[in-house]
């Protein structure tokens, strides 16, 4: 059995951001990439982590490419 692993995302912090009770704001969770695709990014704040890399084929186990 092959298993697939893609990559971790960007983490991506900041300690300047002003929240505010009650006022709605946007945040996009990327989708996981498909095999051999790019996970997509994801935003919030005006920040931006970016997905992580696709996942490969690998015969070695679920935890090959650790």
């Amino acid at each position: 059995m092959a298993y697939y692993k893609g990559g971790n995302g960007q983490l991506t912090t900041s300690s300047s951001v002003a929240v505010t009770s009650g006022k709605q704001y946007t945040i996009v969770v990327g989708a996981g990439g498909a095999k051999n695709t790019k996970g997509g990014d994801s935003t919030a704040f005006g920040l931006t982590g970016t997905g992580g890399a696709g996942a490969t084929n690998s015969d070695n186990g679920a935890n090959a490419g650790n």
